[in-house]
């Protein structure tokens, strides 16, 4: 049986539609792009409960432009040699409180916290109440940590975190906040670096060379500014017996000095060092004049 014709369809036939002329700028354009600098980056260290017992730097970094593609992070200890640590791609969420945020309870139902994220171009996504009293969803607000759950946009990058919040997590001291006080996401776009305890009261220079969205235009070091951190130790606990990790055997091992001069209040850090023969003979520290 012979087949029938084959007639081809849509051969030298019209389009259905016009069509349209692309308005893009093209890859070449794009690649050629210069980013611009990172935003000034939020570094900080959390507590021992968030670090496991390790001095432990978290730095948010993010910048202001579709340009922005990440950045390299290079670090150094006298601000002239530098190493580099790892690489953050498209950066974390940052910004500012638009309101105070007053200090509360542990697990707070009054209190609102509002933010603008628009220097980092960001976005802020809920989650569940587990979620927000665990650290799951966690904020960082000028070096207090809360848990968030309830999430509403009121106007183009700008957020109320709603009540509850879980208030001073992982150690962190509750307090009140000023609008214009740093706000900044801790997730999986954070980035973390973890030093020996023998470098508490050292200061860390960081520099954040950036690259464009298609990973192009590299920075030269020399062209971005350095950001300074004093590395305070707050999340090496006291562990393991006595005078273990405790903040003043820590900065005499660095090499600090520990005269705290005249004494006529309770100073801060608390240490258990046992039996006095115990300490090492070296690590001598001058109470200063005690007041009663």
């Amino acid at each position: 049986m012979p087949l029938p014709n084959i007639t081809p369809s849509g051969v030298s036939t019209a389009f259905l539609y016009n069509t349209q002329v692309s308005a893009g700028d093209g890859f070449t354009i794009i690649n050629s792009q210069l980013p611009p600098n990172v935003n000034a980056p939020i570094i900080f260290e959390p507590g021992c409960t968030f670090t496991g017992n390790q001095l432990k730097v978290v730095l948010i970094v993010s910048g202001n432009s579709p340009l922005w593609g990440g950045a390299q992070i290079w670090a150094s200890l006298d601000n002239t040699t530098y190493g580099q640590l790892g690489v953050i791609y498209r950066g974390a969420t940052q910004g500012v409180l638009t309101a105070t945020f007053p200090s509360g309870s542990s697990t707070d139902f009054v209190n609102t916290l509002s933010v603008d994220v628009s220097e980092s171009l960001g976005q802020i996504v809920g989650g569940s109440i587990a979620d927000a009293s665990l650290g799951v969803t966690l904020a960082y607000v000028d070096t207090e940590l809360v848990g968030y759950s309830n999430v509403m946009l009121t106007a183009p990058a700008q957020y109320d975190l709603a009540p509850p919040l879980y208030r001073g997590l992982f150690g962190s001291t509750i307090g009140s906040h000023a609008s214009g006080t740093l706000f900044g996401l801790v997730n999986s776009h954070a980035f973390s670096q973890v030093y020996p305890p023998n470098l508490v009261g050292q200061t860390v220079y960081f520099k954040f060379p950036s690259f464009n969205t298609t990973g192009s235009n590299l920075q030269t070091l020399a062209s971005v500014p350095a950001y300074s951190y004093m590395l305070t130790g707050v999340g090496v606990c006291a562990t393991g017996g006595p005078g273990m990790g405790c903040p003043v055997d820590i900065g005499l091992a660095a090499g600090c000095d520990e005269d705290w001069g005249y004494l006529d209040s309770c100073i801060s850090s608390t240490c258990d060092w046992g039996t006095l023969t115990t300490i090492p003979a070296q690590l001598c520290v001058n109470m200063g004049v005690i007041n009663n």
